[in-house]
C-alpha cells in the first residue's frame, strides 16, 4: 500500500469519525432531553430506554471508528518511517481550529473562543503550586481541585 493510498484510507475514516461524531452530538442531545422528560413522567419508560440505547449504539460506534483512525495513523507513521521519511506532526491547533471537537463544546455553552495563546499552563512559574489533601484517601491534589484524580471523590 502507497503513501497516498494511507492518507486517502485515514482521510476517509477521519471524515466518518466527524460524521459520527455530529451524529452522537445529536443522539446526546436528545437522550438528555428524554431524560428530563422522563423525570417529569412526560416521556414513557420505552422512548426513554430508545434514546439511551440510541446515544449508547452511536457512542460504540465513535469508539470504533476512532480506534480505526488511531490504526490508520499509526500505519502511515510506520509507512513514513520505513520509507526514511520524517514524519511532519500536523499544525498545532488552537482553541479556533477545534471547533466541533468532543461531544459537548464549552465554548459555545459559554459563548467564549478559546485563544491558546491566553491559556496558561499550571506548571507556569507565575501560578503558585498550592496543594490540599484529598478528605477521602489523603492523595495530594491541586488546592482549587473539586475532584481528587485518585480516587474521584468530590472535596
Amino acid at each position: 500500500m502507497s503513501v497516498g493510498a494511507n492518507d486517502d484510507s485515514l482521510r476517509v475514516v477521519a471524515e466518518k469519525l466527524k460524521q459520527l461524531t455530529d451524529d452522537t452530538q445529536e443522539q446526546y442531545e436528545a437522550f438528555i432531553d428524554a431524560t428530563q422528560l422522563y423525570k417529569k413522567g412526560n416521556v414513557n419508560q420505552k422512548d426513554f430506554l430508545a434514546k439511551l440505547a440510541d446515544y449508547l449504539i452511536g457512542m460504540t460506534s465513535l469508539n470504533f471508528i476512532a480506534i480505526q483512525v488511531l490504526f490508520e495513523v499509526k500505519l502511515a507513521i510506520q509507512t513514513n518511517l520505513s520509507k526514511g521519511q520524517i514524519p511532519v506532526p500536523p499544525p498545532s491547533k488552537t482553541g479556533r481550529d477545534m471547533e466541533g471537537v468532543g461531544l459537548v463544546d464549552v465554548r459555545k455553552t459559554a459563548g467564549v473562543v478559546a485563544d491558546s495563546s491566553q491559556m496558561t499552563p499550571l506548571s507556569s512559574p507565575t501560578r503558585s503550586a498550592k496543594v490540599k489533601s484529598c478528605i477521602v484517601c489523603a492523595s495530594t491534589i491541586p488546592d482549587q481541585a473539586k475532584f481528587c484524580n485518585k480516587c474521584g471523590n468530590s472535596q
